[in-house]
């Protein structure tokens, strides 16, 4: 809240050079939308003695005003409500004999912030929701029904047509099991540093430093310094990452790890093939970490490995995508193993998306994890109806 105030603190003396009539527009005129997620999760976990079945749903509201020289205002106010009996483990309701969906019922202001944006500039206050590249490391896990949101100042500047430049000081993650629940909230001091170059109109590199300063999870406080290529030619696409982290200010422990990714793909029509591997690194003590990552794209729809395992571990993944009519199909199979070569376990991952209209969608998902060595057999199935009005 300090941020937005601050830079309302700027903005009102241009406020007042300005008519009421040119402000009471930009609020008038400004933009909204509504949004309706309604979706059914179910999960059949071994060694637990029941089956989670959720119901849940998902409004939400945003408002985004007009521009006066430059600066405009944004509020988006979410509500996760259960639909039926809550027979899974929320994360707060006490509901522990049964496989966990992360969606406990909230109301809670998702984002408001303050923008200045010029035509190279944009500086954002508040809270806020923040994506870098494929969310690997910072993202928002707009999966789950109450969104991972950050408050602080965001700092974007082009300084070239091809570089820009972005920085973010945070001082709290608002993450998805929030803003009731005991893992509501993660506060530190965290500086956030993307550069991206556009090489040239088929080359993007991205490198980037993530400074991590928790202040109650200290074992979590880190240094990340990478960078992440994407290149392509006619119908391939290519995807390389690597990075190394290191122990961070008050973090007891002394560490480096390194993280590395690549993956190939084939567009052929109306199908894409593709392969790829990740490796996060461990030692027998230590992890590689991503706190702030949409965790949730990686290493599986089942979510097995959302902590990844001191011996580290490699996912080694190929699938295809195909469209069919208004229809998309995915299939997926992972192989998991830690840096000594054991067998973890495997996935198969299976989605459908049908686009009823523009604004209707419809989404069928499966995971199927077969357990070697690490956590247990898991099947989970994802029915979604997505609704903008």
């Amino acid at each position: 809240m300090k941020y937005v105030l601050m830079m309302l603190f700027v903005l009102s003396p241009l406020s007042f050079g300005q008519s009421l009539e040119n402000i009471a527009s930009a609020i008038k005129s400004g933009e909204i939308d509504v949004k309706f997620r309604y979706r059914v999760e179910a999960v059949d976990q071994d060694l637990l003695s029941e089956n989670a079945l959720a119901s849940t749903l998902l409004s939400r509201f945003t408002y985004q005003s007009n521009q006066v020289r430059g600066f405009s205002i944004g509020l988006e106010v979410d509500n996760v409500s259960h639909l039926g009996a809550q027979k899974y483990n929320d994360t707060i309701n006490g509901n522990t004999l049964y496989p966990v969906v992360a969606d406990p019922d909230a109301t809670d202001i998702n984002q408001y912030y303050v923008k200045y944006s010029s035509d190279v500039f944009t500086a954002t206050a508040g809270r806020q929701r923040i994506n870098h590249q494929n969310q690997r490391f910072i993202g928002g896990v707009g999966w789950r029904q109450n969104e991972q949101t950050y408050d602080g100042f965001r700092l974007q500047w082009q300084v070239l047509a091809k570089w820009n430049i972005d920085y973010s000081y945070l001082h709290n993650v608002n993450r998805v099991f929030g803003p009731n629940g005991n893992n509501a909230n993660l506060a530190g001091n965290f500086h956030l540093i993307n550069n991206q170059l556009s090489l040239t109109p088929f080359h993007e590199l991205s490198v980037f430093g993530y400074w991590l300063d928790f202040d109650d999870s200290k074992a979590l406080s880190s240094q990340t310094l990478g960078f992440d290529y994407n290149g392509s030619f006619k119908h391939l696409s290519w995807h390389g990452a690597y990075a190394q982290q290191t122990d961070y200010r008050e973090n007891p422990e002394s560490f480096s790890l390194d993280y590395w990714a690549w993956d190939v793909k084939l567009d052929l029509d109306k199908n894409t093939v593709f392969i790829g591997q990740e490796v996060l690194g461990g030692n027998g003590t230590h992890r590689f970490t991503t706190p702030l990552a949409t965790l949730h794209k990686f290493q599986g729809f089942a979510d097995k490995f959302l902590v990844t395992p001191v011996d580290g571990l490699r996912d080694s993944f190929i699938g295809i995508t195909q469209q069919v009519g208004a229809f998309n199909v995915a299939l997926t199979f992972h192989s998991f193993k830690n840096l000594d070569s054991e067998k973890l376990g495997k996935e198969v991952n299976v989605s459908m998306t049908y686009r009823i209209s523009e604004s209707v969608n419809l989404l069928l998902k499966h995971a199927n994890y077969r357990a070697e060595i690490h956590q247990t057999d898991t099947q989970k199935w994802w029915l979604q109806l997505s609704v903008t009005v």
